[in-house]
């Protein structure tokens, strides 16, 4: 899971689609048991892919690198 600096909480650091604003959910005052569920559900569906994958080629739907992340 990676927490961006905007609130956006993500499943993995090069996840572009599934992602949670906490930032705003937090300010508008949305309640913490809806929060733990949503992040459950971000959690289900972090993918299988990890770095080591990427490195050999297998990418997915990742289209940024991790200079263009900031990891």
């Amino acid at each position: 899971m990676r927490l961006s600096a905007d609130g956006l909480l993500r499943p993995c650091l090069l996840n572009e689609t599934g992602q949670i604003d906490l930032r705003t959910s937090l300010r508008n005052g949305v309640p913490l048991s809806t929060l733990r569920q949503q992040v459950g559900i971000l959690i289900s569906q972090k993918p299988d892919i990890n770095f080591k994958m990427r490195e050999s080629g297998v990418t997915g739907a990742y289209s940024r690198t991790m200079s263009q992340i900031g990891g």
